[in-house]
């Protein structure tokens, strides 16, 4: 966990870190947020702590199952995906 109990690290306006298995990147506009690589400790409980309710969308860097297995969790919920 980062300082004062916080799981993310705030990059800048808008930009986060979550650490994990894999670093995941999280890119937050409004209520929603891109993630750059989604390790499976990933989960909306934890992106809403950023205000997040909504993934719009999922970067990844590498095609590995450490970099995209917490995808899944997320796509049943937006169609788009």
């Amino acid at each position: 966990m980062s300082a004062a109990g916080k799981i993310y690290d705030k990059l800048s306006n808008n930009t986060y870190i979550i650490r994990g298995a894999v670093n995941t990147g999280i890119l937050v506009w409004k209520n929603k947020a891109l993630l750059i690589d989604c390790c499976d400790t990933i989960s909306l409980e934890k992106l809403s702590e950023l205000g997040v309710d909504t993934v719009d969308m999922i970067l990844f860097t590498q095609h590995r199952r450490t970099h995209t297995a917490g995808a899944y969790q997320f796509a049943h919920k937006t169609p788009d995906f």
